[in-house]
């Protein structure tokens, strides 16, 4: 485990950051919450040009892993499939406390399925989806990616 701690700089306000092995035994309850329950996430996946991208998607943590959905020829599959190495991000606090950064192992578990088949997935997103108007359009993102955490970095306490 690695712990930084100073002044204003850029790691934000919170200014102590903790980078550890992901072990689901270790999460606090407020990391466990965030995970559960934020809404939206940033994934970055390498392009093979091996530029990052990151992109805003819906997730579900089911306690182990993150599942995420993204139509068939959305860049990040085909990045997956070439660099399975990617970090998920969560919301900050906005003034740069409250980071927690997920960093795993992505791979494509399922083609052709319908997200709101994952109950999971559609109870915490059905209402948006709706909002949005795309209730019926979330069938295009007909693939799976599933998340395999392998480190954690976070301004929480751990």
């Amino acid at each position: 485990m690695t712990s930084v701690d100073s002044a204003l700089d850029s790691r934000g306000v919170a200014g102590h950051v903790t980078e550890m092995p992901f072990r689901t035994t270790d999460l606090s309850d407020e990391i466990t919450r965030k995970l559960k329950r934020a809404r939206y996430a940033w994934l970055t996946t390498v392009a093979p040009s091996g530029v990052p991208v990151s992109t805003l998607t819906w997730f579900c943590f089911d306690g182990a892993n993150f599942t995420l959905y993204s139509p068939a020829r959305a860049g990040r599959v085909a990045h997956v499939f070439k660099h399975p190495d990617v970090n998920l991000h969560l919301e900050s606090d906005g003034i740069g406390g409250g980071i927690v950064a997920i960093g795993g192992r992505a791979a494509v578990t399922a083609e052709g399925v319908d997200p709101r088949d994952d109950k999971e997935f559609w109870a915490k997103y059905h209402v948006e989806a709706e909002l949005l108007g795309i209730g019926e359009a979330i069938v295009s993102h007909s693939v799976r990616i599933t998340i395999t955490p392998t480190t954690l970095l976070t301004t929480l306490s751990v």
